[in-house]
């Protein structure tokens, strides 16, 4: 069986075709960018190699300045941080207050004692008896009026006691029949100042 005509004809086109093309410089071509090809997908796998190691150190560096910028639990938290400064703040200036408060007593103190200074200068300096004479009586019935005994101003001998242990008055007349000792003695329980 004899090839058509048609398919002789393509045949014949091929053969001229092959003749013409030069396979020895496709070849060369197709070699050259097959290296090519394998110089830059090595260049290209180094490349990626060296930003995988960037990236590991620049993420490492992360990290660590993560660690460091992270608050330790030992330091108070920036809101805790900023109360605790107004706190201080304000015990600062109550302190200060306080400070300012004692400073103005401390000089009241100081114009007092100057005065009472002057005042014990003066008072050393005067010389009361030569003013005055004691009067001992009087001061005997202060005495007795301070103690809760009271004389009963116009009855002769009579007695008003104050009892600070039962709180009442009681009246008593001195009765001259009576030794001094048992006047004494019945006045000072009249007083609760005896059992």
């Amino acid at each position: 069986m004899a090839p058509s005509a048609t398919v002789q004809e393509h045949i014949d086109v091929i053969s001229q075709v092959i003749s013409l093309v030069d396979y020895h410089a496709d070849l060369r071509t197709v070699k050259n960018a097959t290296e090519r090809m394998k110089a830059r997908q090595t260049a290209r796998e180094r490349e990626a190699e060296d930003s995988r190691a960037a990236l590991r150190a620049l993420s490492r560096q992360l990290e660590s300045s993560r660690a460091a910028a992270t608050r330790p639990s030992t330091v108070p938290s920036q809101a805790a941080h900023s109360e605790s400064l107004i706190q201080a703040d304000a015990t600062k200036f109550q302190l200060a207050k306080s400070i300012n408060d004692e400073e103005g007593s401390v000089a009241q103190k100081e114009a007092e004692v100057g005065r009472l200074r002057e005042e014990l200068v003066r008072l050393e300096a005067w010389d009361p008896e030569g003013e005055w004479e004691v009067d001992s009586y009087a001061m005997r019935l202060k005495v007795m009026h301070d103690l809760g005994f009271e004389f009963v101003p116009g009855v002769e001998g009579r007695l008003l006691i104050r009892s600070d242990k039962d709180r009442t008055l009681h009246s008593y007349d001195y009765d001259p029949a009576k030794s001094k000792v048992q006047n004494v003695n019945e006045i000072w329980r009249l007083a609760g100042l005896t059992a």
